[in-house]
């Protein structure tokens, strides 16, 4: 059965063609930005706190201005309590119920749903997600982000009938400043929030059937550029048709196959399931 999960679903909602790279032919820039290792490799030595495993290991890929960052990060203060991001990951471990563990729930009869936490902890007043997140600032439009993310609302969904006691996510938000600071946000399940959840993951299941049977994959042009970002995908784009140029029927002008040399095969579930 194959899996759905929310990067997939908002992907395949933006534009079917870069879908269709993405999960279909399964490539993805050789390069990747500063901005996406930072928090990779954040994530990867969180994890290792969590688990008492060695915390320089997802360092050693690292340059030494990403160290140091990391490090820095990982020592970043609450105003409030005092308390570095280290300390908040040490004392989430004394409840930890899982952490980075991917969770597989069955959706319909040709899909599965598939989530991955950064840490589930459970607490006196209940059972917590954890999700641990890098910013380059921090403010009202930060946190409404948060309580308002779809990532927010199908995840506590997908959780709410595997943990009885679920109370809601906590954001663990580290900014990227002269001096990292770190903000949690707390976000209660709620109702409409679940109401929400089930609509995006039908809609997105839905799409994903539509895609197979039509076979297309048009391009929508709609976030091809954004204010700061173009599509990674943009110049494979503009030259490449998923139908005319296909295996089977062989790719057309010979300028394709040097701007695929700028791709590289990656299976866009790896996150999932690689530790």
């Amino acid at each position: 059965m194959p899996n759905m999960f929310l990067s997939k679903a908002i992907e395949m909602q933006e534009c079917w063609r870069k879908y269709f790279f993405t999960y279909q032919m399964q490539i993805a820039p050789k390069e990747e930005s500063k901005y996406f290792r930072i928090g990779r490799i954040f994530h990867s030595v969180s994890e290792a706190i969590l688990k008492d495993e060695d915390v320089m290991k997802p360092l050693d890929t690292s340059e030494v201005e990403e160290r140091e960052m990391i490090l820095d990060l990982l020592n970043a203060k609450c105003k409030a309590t005092k308390r570095d991001f280290t300390q908040v990951l040490k004392e989430m471990k004394k409840g930890l119920l899982a952490s980075e563990s991917p969770i597989s729930v069955t959706f319909s009869k040709k899909w599965n749903w598939v989530i991955k936490v950064d840490a589930i902890s459970e607490e006196e007043s209940g059972t917590w997600m954890n999700e641990f997140k890098t910013a380059s600032g921090h403010g009202p439009a930060t946190a409404s982000f948060y309580h308002n993310s779809p990532q927010t609302w199908t995840y506590l969904y997908n959780l709410d009938n595997l943990y009885p006691r679920l109370k809601g996510v906590r954001f663990h938000i580290v900014t990227k400043t002269k001096e990292p600071t770190l903000y949690t946000e707390e976000v209660f399940i709620d109702s409409i929030m679940m109401q929400r959840a089930e609509f995006l993951i039908k809609d997105a299941i839905y799409q994903a059937d539509l895609i197979e049977e039509t076979g297309t994959y048009p391009r929508s042009g709609t976030h091809c550029k954004t204010f700061r970002d173009e599509c990674e995908y943009l110049k494979l784009c503009y030259i490449y048709n998923p139908i005319l140029d296909a295996p089977e029927v062989g790719i057309r002008p010979a300028y394709v196959k040097e701007v695929l040399e700028l791709f590289k095969k990656k299976d866009p579930e790896d996150h999932l399931w690689k530790k």
